[in-house]
């Protein structure tokens, strides 16, 4: 099959090959899952979810959680044009809780680039970051995103 290509026979080794793993395995449960042991503090509120301090904001923090109308049925009474919507006064909400969370505790201007239409069925993330507000009396910011939670 190989002539002219230059290949040969060799030998395989004599030995048993060892079964020996040079990865890490996954665990079940225990410090590596448990979510305060990866950072993670639950904040307590129920649209926020869990806050994680953030290395490049001094006393910044990122919110990460789940907002669905499954797990917050009043979100189903906010319909437009047939879609669920995540109400405005959710947004000041979000952005008023994240604010108490760094010492803020003044809105000043909120700006909605788009709506969030909330699926029937699967939930959405909306992660928040809120920075801590600045020593020279500086407004801190909050941005808050979303996107679909794929399974």
């Amino acid at each position: 099959m190989f002539a002219g290509w230059g290949g040969r026979r060799i030998d395989l080794p004599t030995y048993a090959f060892q079964d020996e793993q040079y990865w890490l395995l996954p665990t079940t449960g225990g410090a590596g899952t448990d979510p305060s042991a990866l950072g993670l503090t639950a904040t307590e509120h129920p649209l926020l979810g869990v806050a994680v301090g953030l290395a490049e904001h001094n006393g910044g923090l990122l919110f990460n959680s789940r907002i669905s109308a499954q797990t917050l049925p009043w979100l189903a009474d906010h319909v437009v044009d047939g879609q669920i919507l995540f109400p405005g006064t959710g947004f000041v909400e979000l952005a008023l809780a994240a604010g108490d969370q760094v010492e803020c505790d003044q809105l000043t201007e909120l700006v909605i680039e788009a709506p969030l239409v909330l699926p029937r069925q699967w939930w959405r993330a909306a992660p928040g970051r809120r920075g801590r507000a600045g020593t020279s009396g500086t407004p801190a910011s909050v941005n808050i995103y979303s996107r679909a939670d794929d399974d």
